[in-house]
């Protein structure tokens, strides 16, 4: 199966400090590019966030780093199933 279900943070900074964030869940396919996975989460936050643009950041917890998602990259340059089906990683893209 390729699509994936992961589970996002939004960490309002700038004028949107302040505003209530808990994570989110999305289903996406593994084949879709990041462009996709950015356009879905716009369109679900257009009326609490409206324009604002946003980066997209995979949590890689072995490293301790937050690795940036390239719009053109397919969402599964950045996932494999076994990063995907951990339960203790609570977020997967911030």
């Amino acid at each position: 199966m390729d699509d994936l279900d992961l589970i996002f943070l939004i960490i309002p900074t700038g004028a949107f400090f302040g505003h209530h964030s808990m994570p989110s869940g999305i289903c996406i396919s593994k084949n879709e590019s990041v462009n996709t996975l950015y356009t879905k989460i716009r369109k679900r936050y257009s009326y609490d966030y409206g324009d604002a643009s946003f980066n997209l950041r995979v949590v890689d917890i072995e490293r301790r780093e937050y690795v940036y998602m390239e719009p053109e990259k397919k969402i599964g340059d950045y996932f494999n199933e076994s990063l995907v089906k951990l339960r203790e990683i609570a977020i997967h893209i911030l």
